[in-house]
């Protein structure tokens, strides 16, 4: 990360992505340290996905392909969730919220369900109205299998996470506009949410979910 912040093609501010795990670590000590009791994390597959998404993110980011503003509001749309998550993490650790009470999980199933069920659905039909556009206006059609796939919910975030990047070439090369900056949005939560329901084959959330060892 701090590569790309020197070369200018991630955003100071993405540094924070950098930071989280040392500042839980530092603030945990810090904890221990005041005599607090530190309780343990609960599972959980999203921080695998997300860790593995800021990769990807700073590697493509390093890409001579992509310059800002793309990889700039790329980079902040998927860091945002990610911190996020440490910030819910360290109300867990410092017992502030208990993740296996019913009163959580009945505050968060309802979400967590919406989220990743019919939302996504909404998010498809406008990135597929997006995206099928912006290709007749572009002569971009090239991603219109990636729209297809998007359209059918198979393999959902892989497609998503290839017409991010096809939405990032076209920026690149022809600038910013309302709609790709739309495309750039909803397939970035794509990736998060996965297709959702009405998919035909979603193998990445096994592939997610899934440890080395396990």
């Amino acid at each position: 990360p701090l590569l790309g912040v020197v070369y200018r093609q991630l955003p100071a501010w993405y540094l924070l992505v950098s930071a989280a795990r040392y500042l839980f670590v530092f603030g945990s000590w810090w904890l221990k340290r005041r005599g607090h009791t530190l309780y343990n994390l609960d599972d959980s597959p999203t921080r695998r996905a997300m860790a593995g998404l800021q990769m990807g993110v700073i590697s493509v980011a390093l890409w001579p392909l992509f310059a800002p503003p793309a990889t700039t509001i790329a980079a902040t749309l998927l860091m945002l969730p990610f911190i996020g998550g440490f910030v819910r993490d360290w109300l867990v650790v410092s017992g502030r919220i208990d993740p296996a009470s019913a009163s959580y999980r009945a505050l968060t199933e309802p979400i967590r369900k919406v989220a990743t069920s019919w939302v996504p659905v909404l998010l498809r039909v406008a990135v597929i109205a997006v995206a099928a556009d912006e290709m007749a206006q572009s002569k971009l059609w090239a991603a219109g299998v990636l729209v297809l796939l998007l359209a059918v919910g198979v393999a959902g975030r892989i497609a998503a996470m290839a017409l991010l990047v096809v939405t990032g070439l076209v920026i690149t090369s022809s600038g910013l506009t309302p709609a790709r900056t739309a495309l750039l949005v909803g397939t970035v939560a794509l990736m998060f949410t996965g297709s959702g329901a009405l998919s035909l084959w979603q193998p990445e959330d096994a592939f997610l979910r899934w440890r080395a060892g396990e």
